[in-house]
């Protein structure tokens, strides 16, 4: 992995207000405007995650349909999450065996592990989305209209 920040892609600077036509050097593709659909192969529980993702970069003014597939991985990994803590809540943490020599040893219950590997997915989807609270300060909040309709009081200091 190279060193330093992850470099922001032409719509986080965009939203950020540090896009530079000459510094796009380059081509980089816009990104599709159109609302993703969920394969058919999601089950319900993920269809309704992959929705609610969705919904929140639409609130966001940043909802592609080049997201589709990072969308279906959270969704999923949202789903296995909710799957693995209900399995961990009636199982427990750890579980009791017997050793060959009549020993009792407790082990920590293999979900344990496997929600730790999906909320670390998870938690990268979210982020490559611009979804968690770092990612989102990083990426910027959208201008609201009442904003931009506020006149710079800099400008109108310098135009005096």
């Amino acid at each position: 992995m190279p060193p330093g920040p992850k470099p922001l892609t032409v719509d986080e600077k965009k939203l950020k207000g540090t896009f530079k036509k000459s510094r796009n050097k380059l081509n980089m593709p816009t990104q599709s405007k159109d609302r993703p659909i969920p394969p058919a192969n999601l089950s319900p529980l993920a269809t309704e995650k992959f929705n609610l993702l969705a919904d929140r970069l639409e609130a966001e003014n940043r909802l592609s349909a080049s997201h589709t597939e990072i969308l279906v991985l959270a969704a999923q990994r949202l789903e296995e999450i909710e799957d693995l803590a209900e399995s961990i809540k009636e199982v427990g943490r750890v579980y009791k065996t017997v050793s060959e020599t009549g020993s009792v040893i407790i082990r920590a219950n293999p979900a344990c592990s496997m929600l730790d590997k999906a909320m670390k997915h998870l938690h990268q989807a979210l982020a490559e989305l611009g979804l968690t609270p770092s990612a989102m300060q990083r990426v910027g909040a959208p201008i609201s209209t009442a904003e931009k309709k506020e006149p710079n009081k800099f400008q109108l200091f310098v135009a005096k």
